[in-house]
């Protein structure tokens, strides 16, 4: 059984492909500013454990020379910028607060001995607490590795969360594209490139569904016969570029004026065919009368009014080429008996 489909064709949703595209291009940009952001913190933490690193190294041989009675100085003054420019790093930095209080106790316990180490003199004091100095330092740097870990860890996360919905965006927009490919493939074989109705091909289908349904549950339908009127000669007089538009025109027109539930065919040449589902005769024909007053009034050439003549019939069970050729013939009496009627066939 044949479903059938609404009289304008499938309408593809071109505002979902820009918003999918919208939101792929977002996820990059926060993509593009979690990698940044990861870039960023792997450096400055990899500066910081360098840092403490340094001072743990350095505060070994402040001692020694210390002990030694040597001048010592500048290790002491890089030592001291060295702790200054980890203080200006951890006003800058991005530690949950628990963090926070943990680094900063253990690190005022290595500033506060190293600030003793500083002034005390005697061999053995200097020896122990730069021992106790050194292991609290090395705590610190583990601590801040550590952090950093777990940190750089918590955006690669999000950075793989990211990777992956992007990924699957991109599938999603793939998929899309194909199902909008494949329906106007689709589509294209069951419309008239011209008029942009549906096909004779399409006719024969949606025709026979319709036949079945009145076999099955007897439920009516009827059909309209349209030919336009003198087309032979609009095309000898105008060219059949006039005589195109002049088809163009009278689709559009046809298809402004039915109802959602109507169809309409180009049957062939300037035969156009409309199925009326659930329409009894007089219905059918009223439809039918509207139209062909529409059409004469509003569809012109080069001024004149374009005029059909029309056949409408109501399906009898007496099968499809029967009913067509009955309507058919209706047509051709509405032509003999002066164009520009509606007939309905007997």
């Amino acid at each position: 059984m044949f479903i059938r489909l609404r009289k304008r064709g499938i309408a593809v949703s071109s505002p979902i492909i820009v918003l999918l595209i919208i939101i792929l291009g977002i996820t990059l940009f926060n993509g593009f500013l979690l990698t940044n952001s990861l870039k960023t913190s792997i450096y400055k933490d990899t500066f910081l454990v360098n840092k403490l690193g340094h001072i743990r190294g350095s505060i070994q041989r402040y001692a020694k020379l210390k002990i030694a009675d040597k001048y010592c100085d500048p290790i002491k003054e890089q030592i001291e910028n060295d702790f200054n420019i980890i203080s200006q790093l951890m006003k800058r930095s991005h530690l949950s607060e628990e963090q926070t209080l943990i680094f900063n106790s253990m690190y005022n316990r290595v500033k506060k001995t190293w600030d003793k180490l500083k002034i005390i003199q005697t061999k053995d004091e200097i020896l122990n607490l730069s021992e106790v100095c050194w292991r609290y330092a090395d705590e610190l740097t583990n601590y801040a590795e550590r952090i950093s870990e777990y940190k750089n860890n918590q955006l690669l996360k999000k950075v793989s969360y990211i990777t992956l919905t992007t990924a699957g965006i991109i599938l999603i927009i793939i998929f899309f594209v194909y199902f909008m490919i494949k329906k106007g493939l689709e589509r294209e074989k069951i419309i008239d490139p011209l008029t942009k109705l549906y096909n004779r091909r399409h006719f024969i289908e949606n025709f026979n569904y319709f036949i079945d349904l009145y076999e099955r549950y007897q439920r009516p339908f009827s059909i309209i016969f349209l030919d336009i009127d003198n087309f032979k000669q609009i095309n000898d007089t105008y060219g059949h570029q006039k005589g195109d538009e002049v088809l163009i025109n009278l689709s559009k027109h046809i298809m402004r004026k039915l109802r959602n539930t109507d169809l309409a065919f180009r049957y062939g040449g300037e035969e156009i065919v409309i199925i009326l589902p659930e329409t009894e005769l007089y219905e059918a024909f009223q439809i039918a009368e509207r139209l062909r007053q529409s059409i004469k009034e509003e569809i012109t050439v080069n001024g004149k009014p374009v005029t059909v003549s029309m056949g409408v019939g109501t399906y009898e069970g007496e099968g499809m080429f029967s009913f067509i050729e009955r309507v058919d013939e209706a047509v051709y009496k509405a032509k003999k008996a002066g164009k520009d009627k509606v007939i309905i066939s007997n």
